[in-house]
């Protein structure tokens, strides 16, 4: 068993408006991930996420449908999915698990 200190990790600048603290073991990735609306997707993502919204909302375009998540909600993008996510009205901070 192993504590996450995400407290204690720096912050990573992934791209412009986008931050991260990242924890990756054995094939497994978990990373807290800011989004604010500077943030710049210039092209489709196609990762699987699992991940739940912990602050603010965030809208995913996934395959050309826009859904609206907020602050509790919990999400599912498959693998090849075609999506890109923003932050609306401010930052929006989430937790996604993943598969590396």
């Amino acid at each position: 068993m192993r504590k996450i200190e995400f407290g204690s990790m720096e912050w990573v600048d992934l791209a412009a408006g986008t931050r991260a603290k990242i924890w990756n073991d054995a094939g497994r990735r978990v990373r807290v991930l800011e989004l604010d609306e500077q943030q710049v997707v210039p092209e489709w993502r196609e990762n699987s996420h699992v991940g739940m919204i912990l602050e603010g909302t965030l809208e995913i375009n996934c395959c050309g449908t826009v859904h609206s998540f907020g602050k509790g909600d919990g999400l599912a993008i498959p693998k090849c999915d075609r999506q890109k996510a923003r932050a609306v009205g401010g930052v929006a901070r989430l937790v996604l698990f993943e598969e590396v």
